[in-house]
C-alpha cells in the first residue's frame, strides 16, 4: 500500500513538472511576445498620428473652401507671332520652405530668409514672376507662346522636420501652408494675366511637409504640401485660365509639346557615391535609370525624356535629368556643410519640333 502511494506521488510530481514545462514559455517565445507587443504599440501610435493628421487636414480644407478667391483677367499680348508650331513655357516652383528663417549673421552674410524676403524674391520688381513675364514677352518677338506649364515639386513649407525648426520657424506648422498657399495663388494669378492658359502640375509627396515621423509611401494627402495645393486651388478658383492637376504619387508623368517629363521632389534620390557641389550625380543617374527600367517592363508605358526634381536647392543637369534650385538660398545646414545655395528658380521653353530651348536660371539675390 505504501509502495503504491509512493509511485502515485512520483507520477503526480512528474505530471506537474511536465505541465509546468508546457506552460512556461521558452526564451524565444518570450522575445517574440515582447516584439509583438512593441509592434502593437507602434500600430496604435501610428493610428493616433494618422487620426490627428486627418482632423487637422480636414479643418484646414474646410477653411480653405470659405476663403475669398482671387479674380484676374487674361490680357492678350499686343503682338502675336503667327507660327504653325507654338511653344509652351515652363516654370518650376519648388522648395519655397515657407516658415524657415535664416539670419545673415549666422551664415557670414551669404543669405537672409523669411516670408517677406521670399515674397520680394518672387513678386518684387526684380523678382521671379515679373522677370518670367518679361522673358516671355521678349521671346514672343519670334515665337508664339500661349500656354504656361507650372511644375510645383514640393517642400513649399518648412514644416517641423528637424528639432531646431520648432525654435526658429517664423510660423507654426498649421500656419505655414496657409501663407504658402496664399503666396502661390498670388503668383499664379499674376502669371495668368499673361497667358491664355496656365496648367499647374503639383507633386504632393516631399520631405519637409510630411506629418508622420518617417517617410510614408502611402496616403500622400497626409502632408502639409497637400494643403498648400488645395488652398491655392481654392484661392484661384475664379481665375478661368488656371487649371490644376494635383499628383498624389511619388512620380508624376507630364507631357509638354511632345516632351515627356517625370516630376518628383527628389528626397529619395541621394543613394550613390560621388558628386560635386553637394549633388550626388551618380545617385541621379541611378534614379533616372531605375525609372527607365520600370517603364520598359510595361508595354504601354513610354520611356521619358527628362526627370525633373528639386530638394537639393541648387541647379544641375545631366543627359536625362535636371535638378532645380530653391529661392530660399543658403541656410544654416548648408553653411555648416560648406555649401552655397544661391536662391533661384528655373524656366524654359518647349518647341514641338525642336524640344527644349531657352533655359533660364532666374537668380534671385
Amino acid at each position: 500500500m505504501a509502495r503504491k502511494q509512493q509511485q502515485s506521488s512520483i507520477r503526480g510530481a512528474q505530471s506537474a513538472a511536465l505541465t509546468a514545462a508546457q506552460v512556461e514559455p521558452s526564451p524565444r517565445e518570450k522575445a517574440l511576445t515582447a516584439e509583438c507587443e512593441q509592434l502593437r504599440n507602434r500600430v496604435e501610435s501610428l493610428k493616433q498620428e494618422t487620426g490627428q493628421a486627418e482632423v487637422i487636414l480636414s479643418a484646414i480644407l474646410d477653411a480653405a473652401q470659405r476663403i475669398e478667391p482671387i479674380g484676374v483677367t487674361y490680357v492678350p499680348p499686343r503682338k502675336t507671332t503667327k507660327v504653325s508650331h507654338p511653344c509652351e513655357a515652363v516654370l518650376v516652383l519648388t522648395d519655397w520652405h515657407v516658415g524657415k528663417t535664416v539670419s545673415a549673421a549666422e551664415v557670414l552674410g551669404e543669405n537672409d530668409f523669411s516670408l517677406a524676403r521670399l515674397r520680394e524674391r518672387l513678386l518684387g520688381s526684380d523678382g521671379l514672376i515679373p522677370r518670367k513675364m518679361q522673358t516671355v514677352d521678349l521671346e514672343r518677338s519670334n515665337i508664339r507662346i500661349d500656354t504656361l506649364r507650372v511644375f510645383c515639386l514640393g517642400d513649399m513649407v518648412n514644416g517641423n522636420l528637424r528639432e531646431e525648426d520648432g525654435a526658429t520657424n517664423e510660423f507654426s506648422e498649421a500656419e505655414q501652408p496657409i501663407h504658402s498657399g496664399a503666396l502661390l495663388a498670388e503668383c499664379l494669378a499674376v502669371l495668368a494675366t499673361g497667358f491664355s492658359e496656365v496648367l499647374v502640375d503639383y507633386v504632393v509627396p516631399d520631405n519637409h511637409s510630411r506629418l508622420t515621423k518617417k517617410i510614408s509611401h502611402k496616403q500622400p494627402w497626409n502632408s502639409w504640401n497637400y494643403i498648400v495645393a488645395k488652398y491655392a486651388e481654392a484661392k484661384t478658383s475664379r481665375v478661368p485660365n488656371i487649371r490644376w492637376v494635383i499628383h498624389p504619387g511619388e512620380v508624376a508623368e507630364v507631357e509638354v509639346c511632345g516632351m515627356r517629363y517625370l516630376l518628383r521632389h527628389g528626397h529619395d534620390m541621394t543613394k550613390g557615391t560621388g558628386g560635386f557641389g553637394g549633388l550626388p550625380f551618380y545617385g541621379f543617374e541611378r534614379a533616372a535609370g531605375l525609372e527607365a527600367r520600370k517603364r520598359m517592363r510595361i508595354p504601354e508605358k513610354v520611356v521619358f525624356d527628362r526627370l525633373v526634381f528639386g530638394h537639393f536647392h541648387t541647379f544641375g543637369q545631366g543627359p536625362d535629368w535636371r535638378v532645380c534650385p530653391s529661392p530660399s538660398g543658403t541656410d544654416n545646414f548648408d553653411h555648416s556643410q560648406g555649401r552655397y545655395a544661391r536662391p533661384a528658380q528655373l524656366g524654359w521653353l518647349v518647341h514641338p519640333k525642336r524640344g527644349e530651348m531657352n533655359l533660364n536660371l532666374y537668380e534671385l539675390d
